[in-house]
């Protein structure tokens, strides 16, 4: 028969098993970071094609944590003296490039042929940076020598190519391509043009924004092949088990990957219901844990890895920053561009030497070109301290009028958009000027299109699939860029289009989730298109950010509505065209009506009998903003 073991083998056994626990717990709190710190195991690194790479020098560590510390030697990850970027802005109707520095360096235009020249990318070197142009009528890759501004064309097909990316070596390019109605990752061989490109991605969903890894053997992309945009990696020593998915992240929208220099960070972008922020995977992190840097899109690494310039995007302005790595310290001001930005470079060292000596001494910046000018008409003339409204020709819309400022912009976006579309978007709308006899939709009480200084397109080209609305959420407030399908497809026009538009009627589908969410977002559609929003920035048209209801009231949403406020309010806008009493007047009052109050009163035979006797229940009127006609002279007849 057992017995029980005595009280103090008991008392042993328990200690024992607590000195066990001690050590596990030990293990893993105190011993687990040195482990972490000697790299990712195998199986880790087999996922990634990375080797371990080494910790980051003393030098740019110390920095680093200066920066986090909030010091003075914060601003030595910014150098005045040595960093310039190089940045992709809409020139005109163009796109060029212009190098800049917030503190010492005038933005000065680094490129002006005709065309765009977008998507920057720095050599190994730092001597050389590829980049995609539609120069010659069609978008090709280019390579551009820092020392003495020679071009050299890479790649002469019809199809669009773009967003190249160097090997370590400096011998390929990878690249994004649309072939075959389907966007996919090539390799191109710089040391033989003539060598046919390596397609590297033939899945049928998009797969695009290569970033070549420093170590050489992985390149990560943007793909859809999930169901939704996340970031993948390719092991290019693998054949079976190439891809993996790297985010793996819900409900969020990955974009813009960028390796860090020393190859041990990956970033890239992150959209989840409008809140855009950067995040960091390091290969050194067993787990491979992704955290949070900041605020912001498209990550561009600085050539010594201690910190990242990222693009901050708005509703109508565009910024930059900047975070020093690994930190997250905001180690620069946001800056506003004056325009749309279509890729960026942090040079740095020699790099930027080379390009501040190649554009001379000269301080003097460069301004972007004005692509119209306001003329304004003698007659009609309109009365005194208020403006004319003028005629749109040959536009069809009810009203074709605009404020007398605007009409020249009008126009000339009109031509613009047609000559890069080739179809006049603009020849048929929805509305321009809305007279004060036309009654407001419901809840759309300060209408711009009032004003005269609004214009809404036609919905007939959604509904056809020659126009598409892309979602974009800012600080709780949704907006709408609007694409337009271009008229010749044979890579000739536009740009194959890489995010999926919302489709709006999709509420009345049936499916529930639509109904609640406003719509739903639709597949992305094939062939090349033209950003219509950025081309009305240029002219100082702005889009309007939905009202609350949009998701149950369609006319809401204000998806094809652009305006130019002039600075100015809806109340100051109106000002501009009427008196104020024609905009502030007291709404119609009805006549009051009589209310049956029952009384008893004396009956025959009864002691009372009941009656009825009319009370009047009182009407206040109350004021309201809604617009009542009132004639003038200055307003045309319809």
């Amino acid at each position: 028969m057992n017995q029980r073991p005595p009280a103090t083998q008991r008392i042993l056994l328990l200690l024992l098993t607590a000195l066990i626990m001690a050590n596990v717990v030990y293990l893993f709190v105190v011993g687990w970071p040195t482990l972490r710190a000697e790299g990712p195991k195998p199986e880790a690194q087999a996922a990634t094609g990375q080797a371990p790479t080494a910790s980051p020098s003393p030098t740019v560590q110390s920095t680093l944590e200066a920066a986090s510390a909030g010091t003075p030697a914060a601003s030595a990850v910014i150098s005045a003296s040595s960093d310039v970027f190089l940045i992709s802005l809409g020139d005109g109707a163009s796109a060029h490039f212009f190098i800049f520095h917030p503190l010492t360096q005038s933005l000065k235009r680094l490129t002006n042929q005709a065309g765009e020249d977008c998507n920057p990318a720095l050599s190994p070197d730092g001597r050389q940076v590829a980049f995609s142009s539609r120069r010659n009528g069609y978008w090709d890759l280019y390579i551009l020598t820092l020392d003495g501004g020679q071009v050299q064309r890479v790649t002469d097909t019809p199809e669009y190519e773009g967003s190249p990316s160097w090997s370590p070596d400096g011998q390929w390019l990878a690249y994004e391509a649309y072939r075959n109605n389907n966007l996919d990752v090539y390799l191109q061989s710089l040391a033989n043009l003539s060598d046919a490109p390596i397609q590297l991605t033939d899945d049928p969903s998009p797969d695009h924004s290569p970033a070549w890894s420093p170590e050489g053997r992985t390149i990560a992309f943007v793909s859809a092949r999930s169901g939704e945009d996340e970031i993948w990696t390719a092991a290019l020593d693998r054949i079976d088990d190439r891809f993996a998915n790297l985010s793996q992240s819900a409900q969020t929208t990955e974009s813009q990957p960028a390796w860090s220099p020393d190859g041990r960070y990956l970033a890239w972008d992150v959209d989840r219901s409008g809140s855009r922020s950067i995040v960091l995977w390091d290969s050194m992190d067993y787990y491979g844990a992704i955290r949070l840097l900041g605020v912001g899109q498209e990550p561009v690494w600085k050539s010594d890895g201690s910190a990242l310039l990222a693009r901050i995007p708005s509703p109508n302005q565009e910024a930059i920053t900047a975070y020093a790595v690994p930190s997250g310290a905001q180690i620069l001001a946001y800056t506003p561009l004056p325009a749309q930005m279509h890729g960026m470079l942090w040079l740095s060292g020699q790099s930027a030497d080379v390009l501040r000596a190649s554009l001379g001494n000269s301080t003097t910046a460069d301004t972007l070109p004005t692509l119209w000018s306001p003329a304004l008409t003698v007659s009609p003339v309109s009365p005194a301290g208020r403006a004319a409204l003028v005629e749109l020709p040959d536009v069809a819309v009810q009203y074709p009028y605009l404020i007398d400022s605007l009409d020249e912009s009008f126009n000339a976006l009109r031509t613009q958009i047609a000559e890069l579309t080739g179809w006049d978007v603009l020849s048929s709308l929805e509305n321009a000027y809305y007279p004060l006899t036309e009654p407001p939709s419901p809840g759309m009480v300060e209408d711009w299109l009032y004003t005269g200084r609004g214009f809404a397109l036609n919905p007939l080209p959604f509904s056809a699939g020659w126009l598409v609305a892309v979602r974009e959420d800012y600080n709780g407030l949704t907006y709408w860029r609007i694409y337009a399908r271009t008229r010749y497809q044979d890579g000739s026009q536009g740009i194959p289009l890489l995010v999926h538009p919302w489709d709006l009627d999709a509420r009345h589908s049936g499916n529930t989730q639509a109904y609640e969410q406003g719509g739903a977002f639709a597949p992305i559609p094939q062939g090349y298109w033209v950003d219509i929003t950025d081309l009305a920035s240029r002219f100082g048209w702005q889009r309007l950010p939905a009202l609350v209801n949009w998701r149950t009231y369609y006319a809401a949403a204000r998806v094809n509505q652009f305006v130019v406020t002039g600075g100015l309010n809806w109340q100051n806008a109106m000002a501009q065209l009427y008196p104020v009493e024609a905009i502030a007047t007291p709404t119609f009052v009805p006549t009051p009506t009589t209310t049956l109050t029952p009384t008893r009163t004396p009956w025959p035979g009864r002691r009372y009998y009941q009656t009825s006797t009319p009370t009047v229940t009182p009407v206040t009127p109350t004021a309201t903003f809604r617009p009542t006609w009132t004639p003038a002279a200055s307003t045309p007849t319809p």
